[in-house]
């Protein structure tokens, strides 16, 4: 048993990666955004689809699985050289799970905009996450900022 409870604290490390999604919503900002100015554009959807984004990676998911990995590979076999033997192998084993449990975890859906800009008439696009669904021909907002974003314009804003 307590061989095992290394596993158990990995275990219960890797579950709030579920919790670690990137921000990438429209509604959704950085407390690093507060007070930050950023430039607006009026503009209209030409076209979105749905996208999917990639999870995202960082050394959690890997050192996480690396030492559960370890920790249970160490329980295969008897004696010391099959218990090294076992870690070694566990946790390289643990690392690339763990690194792919990170990335499928931190997976989400979003949309990808292309936005016909007023004042310009270029054509740009934005992906973000699917926390607005925005249809086409939608009048809308583009913000650029520490993240561009898109959102629709309110009709209040008019002027």
């Amino acid at each position: 048993m307590r061989r095992l409870l290394p596993v158990i604290a990995s275990l219960a490390l890797i579950a709030p990666l579920a919790a670690c999604q990137s921000s990438v919503g429209a509604n959704q900002y950085e407390s690093r955004s507060v007070g930050e100015v950023s430039r607006v554009e009026e503009g209209t959807v030409v076209s979105s689809r749905n996208v999917m984004i990639e999870g995202q990676k960082s050394w959690i998911g890997p050192v996480v699985g690396a030492v559960a990995g370890a920790a249970l590979g160490s329980e295969i076999g008897q004696g010391d050289k099959a218990e090294i033997t076992g870690a070694v192998i566990g946790g390289a084993a643990g690392g690339v799970a763990g690194a792919a449990a990170e990335k499928s975890l931190t997976k989400r859906p979003g949309f990808a905009y292309t936005v016909r800009l007023r004042d310009t008439g270029k054509l740009i696009n934005v992906v973000q996450g699917d926390d607005i669904a925005i249809p086409n021909g939608t009048p809308v907002l583009v913000e650029y900022g520490s993240r561009p974003r898109v959102t629709p314009l309110s009709s209040a804003m008019r002027y």
